[in-house]
């Protein structure tokens, strides 16, 4: 940016006038006086300053025209990832705003974080997806015939690769990971890439929303391959059958251990199953694995219904479960699980027991005057087994016959007091046709015979 003024020793219109035409901000002759100088040199200034303001202000236009570009791409790519078919139309407005899909190949890379992000800065972030566009235009940079179309979907960087030449895979695969690599050096920050398959534009047959399913799927197989890494669709795309599979059986010990609360045991289990299915070898039936084992810990809860309505609902577990990125952060999603239903299977043990409890017992006070009455008719009554009553009770520190003597001595007591009973009545009326073998029992009870008692 330059402002001439001309200082001249002829004092002619004519200079001057071509001087104006010229372009200068002034035209001095001599002699200068010292305020004619400082004039025009504050109207330099103040021309610079003006020219200086116009500059900036093209620069910022052109900065937040090139950001409100980079937003139309992103709605446009987001867009174009969820559509079944592309139209002409909306070619046509994507050509406008820069992104050319008539090239003969596609193919789509998506790079995601190998840990959830709350664990990381948002500074570490930003600065990943900035260098990693930037480590990525970098490699790319002497591949002519290449458009590398950037642009974000939720917390993914998404890289749509559209050429007119068959791109060479391993090469393509080299140079992202060598990108990877750049960025776990230089940031510290571990990203993985699923690369979809090449897709040749044919007929515009290009269905780019399969193309974005496919890499994300490459994606979830970091579990079993590992991050910081580079998995073709194509390496993962089932072709025959999986011969490796989890036996029924594993499932149900998970699922026998759970239900008797022995928790450690479980997830022991669980963790071996993990470990297993995690190799290379189970990548064909990984999802269909993670999915039956998640299913055997549901199928352990006593109420299910309690389960979803206090933690999640199923699609909502299971969408959890697909969406952990390692190892570990699934063993510990599965643990917290196993933990859950088991803390809702004791709740309900406990009420069903005390239920239980509760029911053997009202029985008892309700028909302790029966002579007869016994553990088996109480199993009869309540449904329950002779053996689970008998748990039951053991579990409250007492057995049938104790309890049952327990209330009838409590309520004999009751009546010996009161002197208008006479003991022959009082043995009927707690249950004992022989008074005799009342009053052994009450004297063994308390110590005293009924007359002793009642005159005591």
């Amino acid at each position: 940016m330059l402002q001439s003024v001309i200082i001249s020793g002829y004092d002619s219109f004519d200079y001057a006038r071509q001087a104006i035409d010229l372009g200068v901000i002034g035209y001095l002759t001599k002699p200068i006086s010292f305020d004619e100088m400082k004039q025009t040199l504050l109207k330099t200034k103040e021309e610079l300053d003006k020219q200086d303001h116009i500059d900036k202000d093209i620069k910022e236009l052109e900065k937040q025209a090139s950001t409100a570009l980079k937003l139309f791409q992103d709605n446009d790519l987001c867009r174009l990832i969820s559509l079944k078919s592309v139209s002409l139309n909306f070619k046509k407005k994507l050509v406008s705003n820069g992104i050319n899909l008539n090239l003969r190949y596609s193919q789509l890379a998506t790079f995601d974080f190998d840990c959830d992000e709350d664990s990381l800065e948002y500074d570490s972030i930003e600065f990943a997806l900035i260098y990693l566009e930037k480590y990525l235009a970098e490699e790319f940079s002497l591949d002519q015939g290449i458009d590398l179309v950037f642009f974000n979907h939720s917390t993914q960087k998404n890289l749509l690769f559209l050429s007119d030449f068959l791109l060479d895979q391993s090469l393509l695969k080299e140079k992202l990971a060598r990108t990877l690599l750049k960025i776990k050096k230089n940031l510290g920050v571990s990203l993985y890439a699923g690369l979809s398959e090449v897709k040749e534009n044919k007929d515009d047959s290009v269905s780019y929303r399969k193309l974005y399913r496919h890499s994300n799927r490459a994606l979830e197989y970091r579990t079993i391959f590992g991050t910081n890494l580079v998995i073709l669709y194509t390496e993962i795309e089932p072709g025959h059958p999986s011969t490796c599979k989890v036996d029924d059986h594993d499932y149900k010990e998970i699922s026998y251990e759970l239900s008797y609360g022995r928790i450690d045991l479980c997830k022991q289990k669980v963790g071996v199953i993990l470990d297993r299915m995690t190799l290379a070898s189970f990548k064909d039936t990984y999802f269909f694995t993670l999915t039956s084992l998640v299913d055997c810990i549901l199928k352990s809860c006593v109420n299910l219904d309690a389960l979803y309505t206090q933690e999640q609902m199923h699609i909502d577990i299971m969408r959890e479960v697909y969406s952990i990125k390692t190892h570990d952060a699934l063993y510990e999603y599965l643990s917290n699980l196993v933990d859950k239903v088991n803390n809702i299977n004791n709740q309900n043990r406990i009420s069903g027991v005390e239920s239980t409890y509760n029911q053997i017992t009202d029985y008892i006070k309700s028909n302790y005057v029966s002579p007869n009455l016994s553990l088996e008719e109480v199993s009869n009554k309540l449904s329950y087994s002779i053996s689970y009553i008998s748990a039951v009770l053991k579990k409250y520190g007492t057995l049938f016959t104790k309890y049952l003597t327990d209330i009838r001595m409590e309520k004999a007591k009751e009546l010996v007091a009161n002197p208008s009973y006479r003991i022959l009545e009082i043995s009927k009326m707690v249950g004992y046709e022989d008074p005799y073998y009342f009053s052994h029992c009450f004297k063994k009870y308390y110590g005293l015979s009924p007359l002793e008692y009642r005159k005591k």
